[in-house]
């Protein structure tokens, strides 16, 4: 029998993992009507030290077949048996974080501000053009697929991401893992070591679309909170996600505190801008207020970072 740990920070099986032989002695003596696969992980539990917090699901156990068949135990971690990210809805991340909003329309507000800034100007007139060739050229954005909807909304990120003179990256298809969920999200917007989570809402489907956005943030924070000092990740950890169906937006909260483990979420909010949802018809007035509310999210997101700095700085 061989014993395997697989790290996720290295998933290929070749690298990174340790093995350790079991003892030729080892034997389970049962019979037919013993023969179950938690009495053989209770079995395995006396004979071998696991890392700890390990728990039955993360004992995997299979046979490789070749020249010599061998019995093999692998440990998982909690990463690995994450759902995608796609399968969370509304009422799951309600009862996950104790939220008391029965839809994303119900949740708590914050300042939905607007970026009181000129910047928009130069990245105006670039969106309208694209945006309205994209409105002549492809299929109504009310009546497209997911692919052509995602047309209309990159143009809006690259478009803000812009005014920040490169400090500011678009990522399309980032993947992203925590203990409840894993898989690409649509879009990252990459500030230093803090991201902002943009996603399409699946068939238009708005309130199903942030609570898949809310699981998202809450995998960046816990990547973001095992980084930092133990007092760094004991602070109010702000992240900001954004729902897109290419004709409605909404902007989302997420403030995460308290320690966070593998077994405790920590304490979590999730919030709604008061200026949400958008509704985006192609016309100046509506990409400019769109642009100036996506800006007040990025510079938000920048302070935090500043914040974090200077926290870091007082601590050495």
């Amino acid at each position: 029998m061989l014993y395997r740990h697989h790290s996720n920070k290295n998933r290929n099986v070749a690298q990174g993992r340790y093995q350790r032989e079991a003892s030729p002695k080892f034997q389970w003596t049962a019979n037919r009507g013993q023969i179950t696969l938690t009495a053989l992980k209770s079995r395995l539990r006396t004979c071998f030290t696991f890392p700890d917090g390990t728990e039955d699901e993360h004992i995997v156990i299979n046979r490789e077949c070749g020249g010599s068949e061998k019995e093999i135990v692998c440990l998982v971690d909690d990463e690995d048996l994450a759902s995608p990210f796609s399968s969370w809805t509304f009422p799951q991340i309600k009862t996950l974080f104790g939220l008391t909003a029965d839809s994303y329309i119900d949740l708590p507000r914050f300042d939905g501000e607007l970026a009181n800034t000129t910047d928009y100007e130069k990245i105006l007139g670039h969106d309208l053009e694209d945006i309205a060739m994209k409105h002549k050229t492809c299929i109504h954005v009310t009546s497209a697929n997911e692919a052509t909807r995602r047309e209309f909304i990159s143009p809006i990120l690259h478009g803000v991401a812009f005014c920040y003179d490169g400090e500011v990256k678009v990522c399309p298809e980032y993947e992203l893992s925590g203990s409840h969920g894993k898989g690409p999200v649509n879009w990252v917007i990459k500030i230093g070591d803090t991201i902002i989570v943009v996603i399409e809402a699946k068939r238009e489907d708005i309130n199903q679309g942030v609570g898949q956005n809310a699981i998202q943030l809450q995998a960046s924070s816990q990547r973001n909170k095992k980084k930092r000092t133990y007092n760094e990740a004991l602070r109010e950890d702000v992240m900001y996600g954004m729902v897109s169906t290419g004709v409605d937006w909404v902007i989302i909260k997420l403030v995460t505190t308290g320690e966070y483990n593998d077994s405790d979420n920590g304490n979590v909010e999730v919030l709604l801008s008061s200026r949400t949802p958008f509704t985006f018809p192609i016309n100046e007035s509506s990409i400019k207020a769109l642009c100036l509310a996506n800006q007040v999210v990025f510079n938000r997101q920048i302070e935090s970072q500043e914040s974090l700095k200077r926290v870091k700085t007082e601590n050495k």
